[in-house]
């Protein structure tokens, strides 16, 4: 039926059923991140929400709008029983942005709170001052901590964000390493957990040396959600989630503040069918695998961007959102090249037409 309409079913999840006060379809939501979500049967919506339970649209039918299954009596729950906390390993997160900064995004990537905290309701910030380099001026020092230190004040004048910051050491002969936050971080999750303040914790994070705390709260029965970079994080400490966002270059750009993005254009994904794009454009390549076209890189007349365009069904462009759909920026095609590559399908040759 669903095909009928346009929306091709490209993967089917099923769900257990639960006796619970939690919908069965939670758990698979929260890993999956649907951008909407149906179900006729209003018990389905606990715990599915969040702090987005003042989006549910009142029912008309009488029998659905009374007694303990109703939108009202939904709502009311759902506001004393999900608590999201955010907590953030601060060095992994900058870390991770600077390299999506120097690899993809041509600068320096300043996120921006509001968009980091998303539905949750408090966020905690983990983070070590930095201490003097070797035969570093005294001036310059204290240049780069007052630039710290004016960093984490903006952060916490950010409605619901909270900055722990801990001390550096170094070792003889290392780099610089944090002390205190690490276990500073875990003693505020297990103390929030143990207390029952949250339902569940996004967390930020990759070392393996967090994977005994998460174990810990998932075990207090607190849902656990880690975001994390794919190519900078613990197996283990995924594993032991409940669930996994990865990141990629778009969850990314989706945390950027609008400044940095009005100077560093990124590229976008749509979910448009591509060929009302497609007849705007010059095609100016087409991308071949095993001498069959299966993408095209184009200029749009009317919209003044590239795009590369999946000009197949393939399994591997349906996993990448590509499936009729495209990528666009407004001048850099070696760019939508990489992010094809490495999003969609590696072995594609580009030919010029």
């Amino acid at each position: 039926m669903s095909e009928a309409f346009g929306y091709p079913i490209e993967r089917v999840y099923a769900t257990p059923q639960n006796t619970g006060y939690r919908s069965p379809k939670a758990d698979m939501l929260a890993e999956l991140r649907p951008v909407a979500f149906v179900d006729d049967y209003l018990p389905y919506l606990r715990g599915v929400l969040g702090s987005h339970v003042e989006q549910m649209t009142a029912v008309e039918d009488a029998e659905t709008d009374v007694g303990p299954d109703s939108c009202a009596t939904i709502r009311a729950e759902e506001r004393t029983s999900m608590s999201i906390y955010k907590f953030i390993d601060g060095a992994y997160f900058e870390r991770c942005l600077a390299d999506y900064g120097r690899d993809w995004l041509g600068g320096k990537p300043v996120f921006d709170p509001s968009k980091v905290k998303s539905d949750a309701q408090k966020v905690f910030y983990y983070d070590a001052l930095p201490i003097p380099r070797k035969g570093e001026p005294d001036a310059d020092f204290e240049v780069r901590r007052k630039a710290r230190m004016d960093f984490f004040a903006e952060l916490k004048t950010s409605r619901g964000w909270h900055v722990i910051h801990g001390i550096a050491k170094r070792n003889r002969g290392a780099e610089a390493q944090q002390k205190e936050v690490d276990v500073l971080l875990t003693v505020d999750m297990l103390t929030h957990a143990h207390r029952r303040n949250m339902t569940e914790v996004r967390f930020i994070a990759g070392d393996l040396d967090f994977r005994p705390l998460t174990d810990a709260v998932v075990r207090e029965g607190v849902f656990v959600t880690l975001e994390y970079d794919p190519e900078h994080a613990a197996s283990d400490l995924v594993d032991t989630c409940d669930a996994r966002i990865p990141w990629d270059y778009w969850s990314i750009v989706q945390l950027l503040k609008a400044s940095f993005i009005e100077e560093n254009p990124v590229a976008d994904r749509h979910t448009s069918d591509a060929n009302l794009i497609r007849q705007h454009c010059n095609i100016l390549e087409r991308g071949t695998r095993d001498g069959q076209v299966v993408a095209e890189l184009a200029w749009s007349l009317q919209n003044r961007r590239l795009y590369i365009i999946s000009t197949e069904h393939s399994e591997a462009a349906k996993f990448a959102g590509a499936y009729r759909h495209h990528m666009g920026h407004v001048s850099d095609k070696g760019l939508l090249k990489r992010l094809w590559a490495k999003h969609v399908e590696q072995n594609v040759e580009w030919t010029p037409v």
